[in-house]
């Protein structure tokens, strides 16, 4: 759910500040955008975060977030120092954000997990290619040059169609399994 909701809020990203913002924050549209991108793989963070501590290694979760808080931050604090440029800084911070989750977070899955970082990705790829298709295709009816609240509209729908559709067609068992959890919710209300 987090790849496919953090790309569909980046494809949405103009329309929604335009609505919410109004037209003159619209130059935040690619910092948003940047940040979308990097939650995408934050998943990956949760999961073997999580699974590092319930394995009770909590020594390996402090050592990794101080490798990317000095690593991460200075990295960050530099771009910005040297550019003088909030876009320059977003982008550092995005591929400090996609680093720290794939290569430091992920790097001891294999050792303490049994589950490498190769494997995660690789069983995730399905579903982050087609959300990719999905932010594609509704980014680029943004070319429509529809007013604001049209244009989010349509893109949700492109977004929904062209991610469940392909989700369905390609019998991906996550949509099965987040129907069912979504249905029992619904069913316990009623």
């Amino acid at each position: 759910m987090v790849a496919p909701l953090s790309l569909l809020f980046a494809a949405l990203a103009e329309p929604l500040v335009a609505i919410l913002l109004t037209e003159k924050w619209l130059p935040c549209v690619p910092i948003f955008q940047l940040t979308c991108l990097s939650n995408s793989v934050l998943m990956f963070q949760l999961v073997n975060l999580r699974a590092y501590m319930a394995l009770g290694n909590s020594a390996l979760y402090l050592k990794l977030q101080i490798i990317k808080v000095l690593g991460g931050g200075g990295a960050i604090w530099a771009t910005a120092v040297i550019s003088h440029d909030i876009y320059a800084t977003a982008i550092a911070t995005f591929v400090v954000g996609i680093l720290s989750v794939l290569v430091v977070d992920m790097a001891p899955a294999r050792r303490i997990l049994g589950y490498g970082a190769l494997d995660q990705i690789r069983d995730q790829m399905p579903i982050f290619l087609l959300a990719i298709i999905a932010f594609s295709a509704a980014f680029f009816t943004s070319c429509l040059q529809i007013p604001y609240v049209a244009e989010l509209l349509l893109q949700s729908l492109v977004f929904g169609v062209v991610f469940l559709g392909g989700a369905k067609l390609l019998h991906f068992k996550e949509l099965d399994q987040v129907t069912h959890v979504a249905s029992g919710l619904l069913r316990r209300k009623s």
